[in-house]
């Protein structure tokens, strides 16, 4: 909605949405979630096509856009091997903590169980903290333990981090439909950013797949929701900058031409940086490379 410059203002613009959505509402329409602050009025709504005409010839209405839907690639998380390791020793109270807002942790994992602090599910449908994908547990390994390769070459895995974990996404890999993201971000902040976790650092390595600036001029209101929860918490937010598969090979010759269209295949305007990776206090995180070799995926088992 357009901010009308002050908090009750705001607050106005909000009521009257309610009102319009509730006059002679059809089966489903309603007010989802709600959000005034000193900068931004959002208003999520479930309506049929008629409403939504309607809802977009408002003046108050700024800008209206789908809800943005996480992506990630399943069969990475799915390529683990199967050795045995030494139990990693717990770490000591007081040290360093991180928390991973994405789809749980598996806290039983044998390789983070010492490291495992606590878990809550912020999904309003989910009430289970449980990873049902291992998208959140492959995350929440590296940042425990940052190189895996050099852990399991090592044949020891060690870190003096605790981790934490938000649940965010449900079990289709969604957001809550029921709610803003700016509130389940926000919920996530506030349990663990209080006692007794105190956890100060936040990884999102969750966006949507498209190149935001290449089809808008300004940040997105998620990467914008970061900025100002970041501000009000005096946490730090980590992002990933998003995902592509231009570094994926299914043969030789594809491969051979990413090798010689490295870099320049990067400034490809897919290659983006991808909501919410626009937001300006955040740090956004690229790909780190272990190697010069691109990433061979046999077509067979291309999905």
């Amino acid at each position: 909605m357009w901010h009308r410059g002050t908090y009750p203002l705001a607050q106005q613009v909000v009521q009257e949405i309610e009102q319009f959505i509730n006059s002679a509402p059809q089966e489903g329409e309603r007010i989802c979630d709600r959000f005034s602050g000193q900068l931004l009025c959002l208003v999520k709504v479930a309506v049929r096509g008629g409403k939504l005409t309607q809802l977009l010839n408002l003046d108050i209405v700024a800008e209206a856009e789908l809800p943005p839907q996480p992506y990630f690639d399943h069969r990475q998380a799915k390529r683990a091997l199967a050795r045995q390791f030494p139990v990693p020793p717990a770490p000591l109270p007081g040290g360093p903590s991180v928390c991973v807002i994405d789809s749980g942790v598996n806290s039983n994992h044998p390789l983070l169980a010492n490291n495992f602090g606590h878990a809550e599910s912020i999904a309003t449908a989910t009430s289970t903290a449980a990873d049902e994908n291992g998208h959140g547990t492959m995350v929440g390994g590296l940042a425990v333990f940052g190189e895996i390769r050099a852990c399991y070459e090592n044949g020891a895995f060690s870190s003096p981090v605790t981790l934490y974990s938000a649940r965010v996404l449900n079990s289709e890999n969604g957001f809550d439909n029921e709610s803003l993201i700016l509130h389940q971000m926000q919920r996530a902040i506030a349990v663990f950013s209080s006692a007794p976790y105190s956890c100060r650092v936040f990884n999102l390595s969750l966006g949507d797949d498209v190149a935001w600036l290449s089809q808008n001029k300004r940040q997105s209101l998620w990467a914008e929701s970061l900025d100002i929860l970041a501000r009000e918490y005096d946490v730090l937010l980590i992002v990933s900058a998003g995902n592509h598969n231009l570094g994926t090979a299914g043969n030789a010759s594809d491969a051979e031409e990413i090798v010689q269209s490295y870099p320049e295949f990067l400034f490809e305007p897919e290659c983006g940086l991808c909501e919410p990776a626009t937001a300006a206090i955040a740090i956004t995180v690229g790909g780190i490379a272990a190697s010069d070799i691109p990433l061979y995926c046999p077509s067979s088992s291309r999905e």
